[in-house]
């Protein structure tokens, strides 16, 4: 994450990412527990690592971006 937070657009653009993340581990978590494939095991714990760092980054954007709203309002 860099120092500035990113606006509510790219929060949203990252939220849309997510989503398609979601589906792609959905369909390797439903394969290492259907069939029994390790690799899609693999993948899937992996994919759960990058999904919690993208959750966390999202929410302190969130956050971020929330309290610039209050000090504007509080300067405006």
């Amino acid at each position: 994450m860099s120092d500035k937070p990113r606006t509510a657009e790219e929060i949203l653009a990252a939220w849309a990412d997510l989503r398609v993340s979601l589906e792609e581990l959905d369909k390797d978590l439903t394969k290492n527990l259907t069939k029994g494939n390790v690799a899609a095991g693999r993948r899937a714990r992996a994919g759960f690592r990058d999904l919690k760092k993208a959750v966390t980054e999202i929410m302190k954007d969130m956050v971020a971006l929330e309290k610039a709203a209050a000090t504007a309002e509080d300067k405006g």
